[in-house]
């Protein structure tokens, strides 16, 4: 049955890929991102995992199945791509996202300073206060510093367009400042968001990358970042290294680890938290949130939760949380879906949430800002298999600055400034 899911996965995918010539597709990422990882643990290669999940488990994966994969297959399929161009300011959005670039690694900086007491946490002696603070951050410096995503990927778009390696050297610093927390969560996000970008800005094909003399350094990096996510993984589970660490004992996984236990680790990153998320549906008492944990990310992301007093937020899943193991075991997207308005009302929650990326996707060719919108809700949507980042009130925040940088030269415009297409 899982050989089957996969070869259709990959039948559709050719076909849509046939058609509208872009990898970075909804349904292509969310293929390889959701629905393999989901695949894959049918396989059960966990020995932690239970031989069925519940009922409404499948009911609610069968809803995501239609609603993340038939309808924006069906959409793409059916409609295309435009690739009409928009006609914006660069030179100032250039200097307004170069500004705001070094704001983020000044501000991300001095917060570190603040929590731990160092301005590299990770060479500190002080580990034991980065293992339990490596996600805190100061109230409002928050929606700053937690926005790693949004500004590599701002300091990527202003090189692909002017081509400055200062510009270039900006993009790497915005994106390995969180492994100074050891925070490999924000890098994934970071590099899907990127890789997006290349494609939109019709940056690379995978013909020319093969044939570019780049190509071995942009596997070699994938390479070594991809270690770099086991590394850190298991220093901050052991702690620094003070004892023994091993992620196939702990999951109990029963194939062959791989080399540093690669399998393993990415198994029990992208596949069991399917596990995860079955145990939360399967022991939750039917209450409803009506709705409210769909909109929390504007509530919370914009408000801060305070218009209608103390509004539920996605970690309140935690207090419905079985959890199976104290490493990794972080659910889907799924359940919260599943606990605001059960199986249908969830479907139609998800429905919402694809047509807003479908829409800045069909939009990402004629707006600058749906571009770059469209690769931080996109990176968002592929880790679904993860964690819930389409839910997160920070997504919501990197998307409305990017929303405000965007916006600010069309209210000071410039008289002698010469729109350039993009």
């Amino acid at each position: 049955m899982i050989f089957l899911l996969i070869i259709l996965l990959v039948f559709f995918n050719v076909v849509l890929l046939i058609k509208v010539k872009d990898f970075f597709n909804p349904f292509t990422m969310m293929s390889l991102f959701f629905f393999l990882p989901m695949s894959l643990s049918t396989l059960r290669l966990s020995g932690l995992q239970k031989n069925t999940w519940a009922f409404e488990s499948n009911l609610i994966i069968l809803a995501s199945t239609i609603v993340w994969g038939v309808v924006p297959f069906a959409i793409l399929f059916l409609f295309g791509k435009d690739n009409k161009k928009e006609i914006v300011y660069t030179k100032r959005i250039y200097k307004i996202i170069r500004y705001s670039c070094f704001a983020f690694i000044i501000i991300f900086l001095i917060e570190n300073k603040i929590l731990f007491h160092s301005y590299i946490p990770i060479l500190s002696k002080n580990l034991i206060l980065l293992f339990e603070k490596h996600s805190a951050s100061l109230s409002f410096w928050g929606i700053i510093t937690k926005g790693s995503p949004l500004f590599c990927t701002l300091a990527l778009r202003n090189y692909l367009l002017f081509k400055k390696k200062s510009d270039l050297i900006l993009t790497l610093i915005c994106l390995l400042l969180p492994i100074t927390r050891i925070s490999r969560l924000d890098i994934m996000f970071s590099i899907i968001s990127l890789s997006t970008l290349l494609s939109v800005y019709n940056a690379i094909s995978w013909k020319s990358l093969v044939k570019s003399k780049y190509f071995f350094g942009v596997v070699l990096l994938s390479v070594i970042l991809f270690f770099v996510f086991i590394v850190s993984g298991n220093f901050r589970s052991s702690h620094g290294n003070e004892y023994e660490f091993s992620t196939k004992k702990i999951f109990q996984y029963k194939g062959d680890p791989g080399p540093g236990e690669i399998f393993a680790w990415a198994y029990s990153y992208f596949c069991l938290p399917f596990e995860d998320s079955d145990r939360i549906i399967a022991n939750y008492q039917n209450k409803k949130f009506y709705g409210q944990l769909s909109i929390s990310p504007i509530v919370n992301g914009i408000f801060f939760g305070h218009v209608w007093g103390n509004f539920p937020n996605p970690d309140i899943i935690y207090n419905y949380n079985e959890r199976f193991t104290n490493f990794f075991a972080v659910p889907t997207a799924l359940p919260y879906f599943y606990m605001d308005l059960g199986v249908l009302g969830g479907a139609f929650s998800m429905l919402i949430y694809q047509i807003i990326l479908l829409i800045l996707y069909l939009k990402s060719t004629k707006s600058e800002f749906a571009k770059i919108a469209y690769c931080i809700f996109l990176a968002a949507f592929c880790l679904s298999s993860f964690q819930a980042f389409i839910m997160s009130a920070q997504t919501t925040r990197m998307i409305l600055i990017a929303l405000i940088l965007f916006s600010l030269p069309n209210f000071f415009p410039k008289k002698n400034e010469i729109p350039k297409e993009v």
